[in-house]
C-alpha cells in the first residue's frame, strides 16, 4: 500500500520516491520551500494543529470523529490526503501553511497582481489552509491596484455565429501582427458581388482573385 494510515511506531522519511517528487513539485511551483524551508519547519514544530496532524499521521487517526481533537476535526475527512515529509505537512501535493506564515504566502501570491481567479489557481498548485480562497479574496479587496484594473481584466463576451449548412460556406481568419510585422493577411477587399457587409481576403498570391462568396 502506497500510503498507509495504520498504526505505526516508526516512520522512515524520504523512503518513498512518490512523496519526494511531491516535495520537489511543490517547491518548484511556488519557490517557497527552498528559501523558507527552515522557517516552515520551525513554524510547523510549534503550530498546534500541524503538530496534531503529524501525530495522527504517524500513529493513526481515531476511528470515530468524536475522538479527534477539536482543532483538527476539519481534517478528519481529509486524513487519507495528509502526508508528512521532511518535517512539513502536505495535503496531497500542497504544503499546509502554518498560521504564522500565511500573510507571507498571501503577499507572495498577490505580488504579481494577476487577478483573483488566476491567483487562486496558482495557490492551489502549491499551498493550502482552510479558507485559502477567502483569504485571497480579502487580500485583493484591500488592494487599490487590483481594484483599479479589475474591470479592464474582464474577459470579452463570446460572439455566437450561425452554424453553416455546407463545408467552407463560412470562412474565418485571424488578422494579426507580431513585433510590428504584419501577417500575410495584409488587407480586406469588399466583394461587390455579394451583400454589403461581406468581403474577400487575398490569402496568398495564388488566391488573390478568389472571393469568398458567403461569410468571412
Amino acid at each position: 500500500m502506497l500510503l498507509s494510515r495504520s498504526y505505526i511506531t516508526e516512520h522512515e522519511e524520504g523512503d518513498d520516491p512518490w512523496i519526494t517528487e511531491i516535495v520537489h513539485s511543490v517547491s518548484k511551483s511556488l519557490n517557497i520551500l527552498d528559501e523558507k524551508k527552515r522557517e516552515f519547519k520551525e513554524a510547523t514544530l510549534v503550530e498546534p494543529i500541524l503538530k496534531k496532524l503529524k501525530h495522527y499521521y504517524y500513529y493513526g487517526w481515531p476511528s470515530d470523529k468524536k475522538a479527534v481533537d477539536d482543532n483538527v476535526k476539519f481534517y478528519f475527512k481529509l486524513q487519507e490526503q495528509i502526508i508528512v515529509e521532511d518535517g512539513l505537512v502536505f495535503l496531497n501535493n500542497r504544503s499546509i501553511v502554518p498560521t504564522s506564515l500565511r500573510q507571507y504566502i498571501l503577499k507572495l501570491l498577490h505580488e504579481p497582481h494577476f487577478g483573483i481567479e488566476k491567483t487562486k489557481s496558482r495557490a492551489r498548485q502549491a499551498v493550502y489552509w482552510p479558507g485559502l480562497s477567502t483569504s485571497i479574496e480579502d487580500a485583493f479587496s484591500k488592494c487599490s491596484i487590483c481594484e483599479r484594473y479589475q474591470n479592464s481584466n474582464q474577459k470579452e463576451p463570446l460572439i455566437a455565429h450561425d452554424i453553416p449548412d455546407l463545408p467552407f460556406n463560412k470562412i474565418g481568419c485571424d488578422i494579426l501582427e507580431f513585433a510590428a510585422e504584419p501577417s500575410d493577411f495584409k488587407d480586406l477587399e469588399r466583394d461587390s458581388g455579394d451583400s454589403e457587409g461581406n468581403c474577400k481576403i487575398p490569402l496568398s498570391t495564388s488566391l488573390a482573385d478568389l472571393a469568398i462568396r458567403n461569410d468571412v
